[in-house]
């Protein structure tokens, strides 16, 4: 009896379940024959070795991640490519997660991986019921960039309450490649929003152990443009003085006092927007500093509100600091 052998070359399965038939072509006549079918596992390639479950935005598993200082900082690692193109990862920028402010996301490629891979961002808008997305931004990780991108903290502010995706996928699809990639998603120091103390009611108190409140402001839409401060404690201690340190590139920042009538009268005021902020004297290590000398009128303050004047990153350090 003649032994035929016929192999499949270059067959190409998603993931999933399949089924062979056989079928006699001279069964008519009352041709027969006997046969056997294998699969040879050593002869073929599975190009799937990340995880499909993560393709979907709108069910995209939480950004792994921990929360210090009320800071996010998120990780996760993976592979997209041929059977596996695109991974999603979501997080909301509530209170427990950081909160809204300005983020850095970072994409590397991993394992010597050549394949070059898109990094973006986006905004789930919701309209009457239905979801969709809002690219933010995008990057791409190339061979030829050492296999590293960053989204930095300076082009890409987040709003406070609101839901987003993080996508990576390849640049261009290619039959069996792919790529491993590690993704992160963090804040740096100072970088987020304080929503709760954005009128008097609910001004944050400063007393003479303040040590380093932290803010960032401004003006964009969705962003923190005020913080209110309650600084009564520090009526009749003339001996006490306020520091706003910058803690970034430029402050555009107004700073307004109040007195002690509840009536929100203004008393002083000071707009640090042109502020030439490489000329002021050093404060530690930071050579961007102003103090705010009360002396006398100490007494009849009551709050003080820093107010973004400008869009970009207004990010400061507020210290009550005792004369030596």
């Amino acid at each position: 009896a003649k032994t035929h052998t016929v192999t499949t070359k270059a067959l190409r399965l998603d993931q999933g379940t399949y089924d062979l038939c056989a079928q006699s072509t001279t069964a008519k006549q009352g041709g027969s024959a006997s046969y056997t079918v294998s699969l040879n596992k050593s002869g073929s390639e599975f190009v799937t070795r990340g995880s499909t479950n993560d393709n979907n935005w709108d069910t995209a598993p939480a950004l792994n991640g921990t929360f210090s200082g009320g800071e996010l900082n998120g990780s996760t690692t993976g592979w997209v490519g041929d059977g596996d193109p695109v991974d999603y990862r979501a997080f909301t920028t509530n209170a427990a997660n950081g909160g809204g402010g300005y983020y850095i996301f970072s994409l590397e490629l991993t394992n010597n991986s050549k394949s070059d891979l898109n990094l973006s961002v986006y905004e789930i808008v919701e309209n009457s019921g239905a979801k969709s997305l809002k690219k933010l931004k995008s990057a791409t990780a190339t061979s030829k960039s050492n296999g590293v991108v960053g989204i930095e903290r300076n082009h890409l502010m987040l709003k406070s309450d609101t839901k987003y995706v993080v996508g990576v996928e390849p640049q261009v699809v290619e039959p069996s490649k792919g790529s491993n990639y590690k993704l992160m998603v963090y804040q740096d120091d100072y970088a987020h929003f304080n929503m709760k103390n954005n009128t008097s009611k609910n001004a944050t108190k400063v007393t003479t152990r303040t040590n380093d409140i932290f803010g960032t402001l401004t003006t964009t839409a969705g962003g923190d443009s005020v913080d209110w401060y309650d600084i009564s404690a520090l009526a009749g201690n003339s001996d006490y003085f306020l520091r706003l340190t910058n803690t970034h590139e430029m402050l555009s920042v107004k700073l307004t006092f109040y007195d002690r009538e509840m009536k929100e009268n203004k008393v002083w005021v000071k707009d640090l927007s042109n502020e030439k902020w490489s000329e002021v004297s050093s404060v530690g290590s930071n050579p961007y500093g102003f103090d705010c000398y009360f002396g006398e009128c100490t007494e009849i303050l009551k709050y003080l509100s820093v107010e973004a004047t400008g869009s970009g990153r207004n990010s400061y350090m507020l210290t009550t600091l005792a004369w030596t």
